[in-house]
């Protein structure tokens, strides 16, 4: 019997945490993400996670706890925490004309 080969595959969240590390590309992604409040969220959660919600919670000025909450499935951020968060990432939010 031969020996199986182990997979040299990279788990998807390690791509796309490399890939998010990067401001311009996190960016484009939340802006994309942005019509759909749930899309929003979790591409808000990945973001974090690629810059490490530790640094960022620190950056914005909140607890830990409180970023990982704001970032659950059942999250519900305030806008003054929403825009602190945004600082944190090293993001801003801007407001353009509807289509």
């Amino acid at each position: 019997m031969k020996a199986r080969k182990k997979s040299s595959t990279i788990p998807w969240s390690t791509v796309r945490n490399r890939v998010l590390q990067d401001p311009e590309t996190a960016s484009e992604y939340l802006r994309l993400s942005v019509d759909d409040e749930e899309d929003f969220i979790a591409a808000l959660r990945h973001v974090a996670e690629a810059q490490g919600i530790g640094k960022v919670a620190a950056r914005a000025k909140l607890p830990r706890e409180s970023v990982s909450r704001m970032l659950s499935r059942k999250g519900n951020p305030r806008l003054g925490s929403l825009m602190a968060l945004l600082r944190g990432m090293k993001l801003s939010l801007r407001i353009e004309e509807g289509h």
